[in-house]
């Protein structure tokens, strides 16, 4: 089986000989550990356990555990849809591994400049200064797991943007392709849902830990949830487009082809009955022809199914019907 090149997240973790998971374990209960450590140095364990101060805490370490723990079925799905695409790419083994290897190869020099430009940016938006209340740790503790998210998020983008170039490349590519089989294709579609819900995933646990509607419903949190809904399709789409692109050229040259035959019969029927023979042989050719046309003209060219398109649109609502799921159950609490 045809394997994606490893990250350098990748290269630790083997040479630490600990599974991913437990890997993931490890950090979460770390940043855990390290939170309960600020708020107790800080003296402010009481207002963190009853004042809801454990959510500014607690957001960035998620995010980091929740990035950590997806990044492995994201990659699952990515190579199924690899060795998907290897049964109809017209290549041989040697020219297959070594398009993967030349589109999809990962840079440790630019991986580290994506987590440090990422870094960066989370360092600023929550530097010590930038936090009012006068308290050491917390002004230790927040740029740190702002920077390591921040970073997180970057470096997962240089990393999907390797994938998304392969598949491009690939999809270059002569290919055998069944405008009525799309089974080689599905895999694709498969990791494009399963990448837009990953991204819902991560807002959903943005919206159980900052609760952007427990105030009530804002014109900023509608922009939001608009814009989170079009970046959720945008994902979806834009990762099969060059799936959708191959398949319509197909169906587009099957479709000239069908129209050139019932053409050709059609001379070849007024021939037949301007000479008086049986055009039964020659109707019955055309009636395959059209049967033939009608059925190209349904074939799919996007290769999603209506279950797929069924979870996409309730996820998108997903992190929405939580936030107001949190408010009345913190209405009815509160009674």
């Amino acid at each position: 089986m045809l394997s994606l090149p490893a990250s350098s997240l990748d290269k630790v973790i083997r040479l630490t000989r600990i599974p991913w998971y437990g890997f993931v374990i490890l950090v979460g209960g770390a940043l855990l550990l390290l939170g309960l450590a600020t708020a107790f140095f800080d003296g402010i364990m009481d207002r963190v356990l009853y004042e809801g101060i454990w959510r500014p805490l607690l957001m960035a370490p998620a995010i980091v555990v929740y990035i950590l723990a997806v990044f492995r079925p994201v990659t699952d799905y990515q190579e199924r849809a690899l060795n998907a695409l290897r049964r109809i790419v017209r290549l041989d083994d040697e020219g297959f591994a070594r398009l993967v290897d030349k589109s999809s190869k990962i840079d440790g020099r630019t991986e580290m400049l994506a987590f440090a430009v990422g870094g960066t940016f989370g360092f600023l938006t929550n530097a010590p200064w930038s936090i009012s209340v006068d308290l050491f740790w917390l002004r230790l503790y927040m740029p740190l797991t702002s920077t390591l998210m921040f970073g997180l998020l970057a470096w997962l983008s240089y990393i999907s943007l390797a994938g998304t170039r392969l598949f491009s490349e690939l999809h270059q590519e002569e290919m055998n392709i069944d405008i009525f089989d799309l089974s080689p294709f599905e895999p694709i579609g498969r990791y494009a849902l399963f990448s837009s819900l990953a991204f819902i995933g991560g807002s959903v646990i943005s919206v159980i830990i900052l609760n952007p509607l427990a105030e009530g419903a804002n014109i900023i949190s509608v922009i939001l949830y608009g814009i989170l809904a079009v970046v959720t399709l945008l994902v979806f789409f834009l990762n099969m487009r060059p799936t959708h692109a191959v398949l319509a050229r197909a169906k587009a040259r099957e479709l000239k082809t069908a129209e050139r035959e019932i053409a050709g019969t059609f001379r070849d029927l007024k021939g037949t009955e301007a000479e008086g023979a049986d055009p039964g042989a020659i109707s019955t050719r055309l009636n395959l022809w059209l049967r033939y046309e009608e059925r190209v003209k349904k074939a799919r060219t996007w290769p999603y199914n209506t279950p797929m398109l069924r979870a996409l649109f309730f996820s998108v609502f997903v992190p929405a019907i939580v936030s107001i799921v949190q408010r009345l159950l913190g209405s009815i609490l509160a009674r």
